[in-house]
């Protein structure tokens, strides 16, 4: 695991993370001590629900979304506080007024344009670990600034947090250190929700302050002790992050978590009362250290062990479909990693840090190209040349750019799109999938000229069945000329539509962000499914079928299911499905329909 850690850790990705995640943590832990002594703790919370609906107007009119965000969420903050200092509305519910309300315009908006995207999901959940360049760059300075204005002005803010009243009388400007505080607030929230996520950033304001305050009294002390319990926190959630590939904004408000818990136990035992307060902070200071010895070293031997240092070729697929094919063609030459868990979101997957790492130490890694993978760019911008092979199923193939089929429900910025979008799900044409698997033969015999012989026998073996399952396609298509197939929910099967014929009717493009139907969506399909006798309506798997479902109850049809073999339910991967097995279900189903 030291070895696992060490390699990690010397990465760019890691060292991005570390340098961005413990400014920004060094900027909350400042401003959460004012903040929450000032009774608006929550003012995080309401900000970061401002910074979405900014987000989401950014990524639906193509502007950078710091850029964009940073001014918008800065006027929010001042607002807050001015329906606060003139008593209009109280702190709690003119952030109630001003969150909810940019809550429900980001969803408006997202729903109306763009649907929940990528870029839009790592703001709301935190993607650190994704970061680009200028990312980075904007970040660090920000965060600089951040900090550098605190201390500048450290004792105006200590004023107006403890006496507003009295800092008034000495002449101090209360109201401009105010707004200072409330844009270095609103600058740090829109910084860290690319960290945290909009969801979580609030959190890295309150918990160290409150932590803090369990065992210190005095202002500067609370300071100092927020600052080493955000930092600490932070760093040891990185590590549980990388230790049990879990989420890292998650792992780090957990870490705090247990942090508050500890010095709340060990408040109570040193009994805050008493007198000598440099006695107590000794302590306090001791207890953390220990604390952080305790964390520091405990992780690396809890979880799974380390995996051995790897003998065979590695290749590292994304989904199901291209680990599926490279399994079939590597056999036992080589060792072959999923990175998509079964049942896991493909379109809002976040790679963990060991992800990471497999793929920069991969000699092959093989990925869709599409929307869904648009993370991959800046992990391959960093391998080093030459070593990790690279096959892009996209570009294996002839593309087909998505369509409105018959009843389908069309995304609101469609029409304004400049650039065609094509649709990712090319391994749904069985020919499709033949010319992919030559490309993955090709790479894996360039990576391990020794066993040569036996990725070409195998993917020729592996090429014939493929042959007979085409043939059995075109078979069905014949036969089925004149007959539509009607699916209610996304439509991933555009390149088996194309590559055969097929006439389909669907409600949703095959990597459409939304799932709800509007009435006129719904209605349409069940008119076409009374129109042309339709008794099967079918849903995609690992989808909740409710629309299909609505349909079926309209016209007395029943629900079956098609696989889109993108990703599977943790069942079938169990119990040893495949891309031909799959497909063959899917074969069925459209016999029976």
């Amino acid at each position: 695991m030291v070895d696992t850690l060490s390699f990690l850790f010397s990465q760019t990705f890691m060292l991005r993370a570390l340098v961005v995640g413990g400014l920004i943590s060094l900027c909350c832990a400042l401003l959460g001590v004012s903040l929450v002594l000032k009774r608006f703790s929550m003012i995080g919370d309401g900000l970061s629900h401002v910074g979405f609906g900014a987000l989401a107007i950014a990524c639906a009119a193509n502007i950078a979304p710091l850029y964009f965000s940073i001014p918008i969420v800065i006027l929010a903050a001042f607002a807050l506080l001015a329906m606060n200092e003139k008593g209009k509305l109280k702190g709690d519910a003119a952030i109630a007024l001003i969150s909810t309300g940019a809550l429900a315009v980001g969803v408006m908006v997202t729903s109306m344009t763009t649907g929940m995207n990528v870029d839009i999901y790592n703001y709301m959940f935190g993607s650190i670990l994704a970061m680009s360049r200028s990312d980075v760059v904007l970040s660090v300075v920000l965060s600089a600034a951040v900090i550098a204005l605190f201390f500048v002005f450290y004792d105006e803010i200590f004023a107006v947090t403890f006496d507003e009243s009295f800092a008034k009388a000495t002449g101090t400007r209360v109201g401009a250190y105010n707004m200072l505080l409330a844009a270095l607030t609103a600058v740090t929230i829109v910084v860290g929700m690319r960290m945290m996520g909009a969801l979580l950033i609030s959190s890295l304001i309150i918990f160290p302050t409150v932590t803090s305050m369990r065992v210190c009294k005095s202002f500067r002390r609370v300071i100092g002790m927020s600052v080493g319990v955000s930092l600490v926190c932070f760093f040891v959630g990185l590590l549980v992050s990388v230790r049990f590939e879990a989420p890292t904004g998650a792992s780090v408000v957990c870490v705090n978590i247990a942090c508050l818990a500890f010095f709340s136990l060990f408040g109570a035992v040193l009994n805050l009362r008493e007198k000598n307060r440099l006695f107590r902070f000794k302590k306090a200071l001791a207890a953390f250290l220990a604390l952080v010895l305790l964390l520091a070293l405990s992780v690396p031997f809890f979880g799974k062990p380390a995996a051995p240092a790897a003998a065979k070729t590695q290749v590292v697929a994304t989904g199901f479909a291209p680990f599926d094919f490279a399994r079939q063609i590597a056999g036992d030459c080589a060792d072959v990693t999923m990175l998509l868990k079964p049942g896991e979101e493909s379109h809002t997957f976040e790679p963990t840090p060991q992800d990471i790492a497999l793929i920069r130490q991969s000699d092959v890694f093989v990925y869709g190209g599409g929307e869904s993978d648009t993370w991959v760019d800046s992990i391959l911008e960093s391998l080093e040349s030459g070593k990790t092979h690279i096959v892009r199923m996209m570009d294996c193939v002839d593309l087909e750019e998505e369509q409105l089929l018959d009843g389908m429900q069309p995304e609101a910025d469609e029409a304004d799109e400049e650039e065609a979008e094509y649709d990712e799900h090319v391994w749904t044409s069985v020919r499709n999938a033949m010319l992919i698997c030559d490309a993955v033969c090709s790479a894996l015999c360039s990576a391990d000229a020794l066993h040569e012989s036996d990725y070409r026998n195998h993917n020729a073996a592996y090429q014939q069945q493929l042959q007979t399952l085409d043939s059995a396609f075109c078979a069905l298509a014949a036969q089925t000329s004149e007959k539509t197939f009607l699916v209610g929910d996304r439509f991933p099967f555009l390149y088996l539509k194309k590559e055969y014929g097929f006439s389909f009717a669907a409600a949703f493009p095959g990597c459409a962000a939304e799932t709800e139907a509007n009435p006129a969506t719904i209605g349409y399909l069940i008119r076409k499914a009374q129109d042309e006798k339709i008794k099967t309506i079918f849903k995609v798997d690992l989808s909740p079928g409710n629309v299909a479902q609505t349909i079926a109850d309209a016209t007395g049809a029943k629900v079956d299911t098609l696989w889109s073999c993108h990703v599977i339910s943790a069942a079938d991967f169990e119990n040893g499905e495949t891309y031909l097995s799959l497909m063959q279900r899917n074969l069925r189903a459209l016999q029976n329909a």
